[in-house]
Formats: C-alpha cells, sequence, structure tokens
C-alpha cells in the first residue's frame, strides 16, 4: 500500500491595522491540499476561514436566508459549481451503491457546523469548506456570498417559558410543544457549600431565542434556586444544575428574548499566492 502523504499549503491571511475595512469582513486563513501523485487516499479539499468583525451577539447561521452566490478562481473555474457536482455524484454512488466511494468534509461551501463565535472576541468565525481546488496556475479567489445570522433582538422584551417536570437523567423536555434535548456535558462546578453541580448542553438552534436566565421555580412559578452562570459555545446553550437535584422532577424557568436575523453580503478577492 502506498504512503498517504500530504502537501498543505497554509495561508495565515491577517490584515494588520485594516480592522475598519469594507463589511468588516477579514480574511485570515488559506488553506489548500492538492493531490500527490499515484496517492492511494487523496482527501484534496480548500478551506478559507474569514473573521466577522460584528457587534452582534452571534447565536447561529440563518440557514433559509444564507446563500454562496459566487465562489471561482482568476481563470474561470467555477468552484461553486464544480463542487456541487462532487456532492451531487457522491449521494449519487451512495444512494445506487449504499458505500461511500470517497470522503466528504463537508457538504456545503459554507460549513454550517464550525462557523461559530469564539468567547471573548467581537463577531464570528465563518468557515468555507470545499472538495474543489482552483486551477493549477490560478492566483486568485472570488467569493460572492449573502451570510444572515441570528442574534438577540434587543429591542424586544423579555419572555419565560417554564419546562415542568424535568428529570434531568431524562434528558428530554418539552419546548413549546416541541421535544428538546438537555444532555450532561461532562463539565462540573462546586458552590461556596462545596455542593457539587453537574454541566448540561441544549442545542440553541433547536430553541431559537437567546436564553438570559435559567431559574428552578416551584408549581406556582416562585423562584426556588437560579442556576447562575450560563454561556454559549460552538452554538450550544451551556448551564449547571445541582446534583442533589438532579434525580428529582424539575420546574426550569427560562427567561429569553427573541432573535432576529441579519444579513451581510460578502464580495471578496483573496490572492492565492502560489
Amino acid at each position: 500500500m502506498k504512503k498517504n502523504t500530504k502537501i498543505i499549503l497554509v495561508l495565515a491571511l491577517y490584515c494588520i491595522g485594516h480592522f475598519a475595512i469594507a463589511q468588516n469582513v477579514i480574511p485570515v486563513k488559506l488553506e489548500i491540499e492538492r493531490e500527490i501523485p499515484e496517492e492511494t487516499f487523496p482527501n484534496t479539499g480548500l478551506k478559507l476561514e474569514f473573521w466577522i468583525e460584528d457587534q452582534n451577539k452571534f447565536m447561529s447561521l440563518d440557514t433559509t436566508k444564507t446563500k454562496m452566490l459566487l465562489f471561482e478562481d482568476d481563470l474561470g473555474t467555477n468552484i461553486l459549481t464544480a463542487h456541487q457536482k462532487a456532492i451531487s455524484d457522491y449521494e449519487k454512488q451512495q444512494k445506487e451503491y449504499g458505500y461511500l466511494n470517497f470522503y466528504v468534509n463537508n457538504k456545503n461551501i459554507i460549513d454550517l457546523e464550525n462557523t461559530r463565535d469564539i468567547t471573548g472576541a467581537i463577531g464570528f468565525k465563518l468557515l468555507l469548506s470545499s472538495l474543489v481546488l482552483p486551477a493549477e496556475n490560478a492566483k486568485e479567489l472570488h467569493i460572492k456570498a449573502l451570510i444572515a445570522y441570528l442574534t438577540e433582538d434587543a429591542s424586544a422584551p423579555e419572555q419565560s417559558i417554564i419546562i415542568k417536570d424535568f428529570t434531568p437523567d431524562n434528558e428530554i423536555a418539552n419546548w413549546q410543544g416541541k421535544s428538546i434535548t438537555m444532555v450532561k456535558n461532562g463539565s462540573s462546578s462546586y458552590n461556596e457549600n462545596n455542593e457539587r453541580n453537574i454541566g448540561y448542553s441544549l442545542q440553541n438552534s433547536d430553541i431559537g431565542v437567546a436564553v438570559k436566565a435559567i431559574d428552578m421555580v416551584d408549581n406556582s412559578g416562585n423562584i426556588i434556586n437560579n442556576l447562575g452562570y450560563i454561556y454559549m459555545e460552538e452554538g450550544k446553550l451551556n448551564f449547571y444544575i445541582p446534583e442533589k437535584q438532579i434525580s428529582s422532577p424539575l420546574n426550569l424557568k427560562f427567561t429569553y428574548t427573541p432573535l432576529k436575523s441579519v444579513s451581510l453580503p460578502i464580495d471578496k478577492s483573496i490572492s492565492i499566492g502560489l
């Protein structure tokens, strides 16, 4: 068997001193992996990262409005169309033969899973990923896209919902008639009395709101205990529940604000530098 080696070109594209640029879209990383002749298991591809500098708190991409409009090189290679064809061929093979003929890193040039905010930074990271490479002698990439994302609607009044009789060990709860899953995330903390709290996560896209606080309440809605620190990470809402309460049904009050969709057009040319 031939050795599966890789050739990877990584270009750091940090724009020092140029953060106040049009559209606040900053290219930060380009990675191109080409196939080695006679390589046994080629895994070629292109990845391009942008930092979207924005004061709004990024919650998730609005997939109903986000669109890749153009992705091509200066020699006329239509990377977007070629990528879509490669995915179509892959899905056809999977359907007809029932097995994967090659590995697909990402089924959408806009990488939905890895586009996310970074704690402490202003804005969010947008990742583009394609199976198709630019032409060998290409010097530039041209990208046009409409990136829509969900953020807290600060002008809307706070609302609340109470999830009744939630048993953390069962993990399934009801959110406005829809089943949601809150799973243990492996983290824990201790309060001032050295009592242990267990970390839970909820996929934020499942509820589609910006949660401001989570409280344990009684059957009349009176607050028993504020669950304290909550935070977002990689599209998940994280919080802690006292370990001594985990075996008992809980009433959890979520205070939240609705989300709004913000659209940002991108029109960028990136030097490949090969």
